[in-house]
Formats: structure tokens, sequence, C-alpha cells
């Protein structure tokens, strides 16, 4: 996973338990948009 550009912890470790989707990752920071 990629996300030490300021993103939550929280949100970092999320994709992790879920196998780093990339794909959701390039969507997310793409939206600008944190999903929980």
């Amino acid at each position: 996973g990629r996300l030490e550009l300021g993103a939550p912890a929280n949100l970092t470790l999320f994709y992790y338990q879920t196998g780093d989707n990339r794909l959701q990752i390039v969507r997310t920071l793409r939206k600008g948009s944190v999903i929980f």
C-alpha cells in the first residue's frame, strides 16, 4: 500500500486488511473522498 500521502493510519490499515485493493485506492484518491 502506498498511502503515505497524509492518509489516516486507519485507512492504510483498512486497505492492508482487505488485501490492498489498488483499484479502490486509486478510485478513492481520484475522487478525493474517504469511504469508511
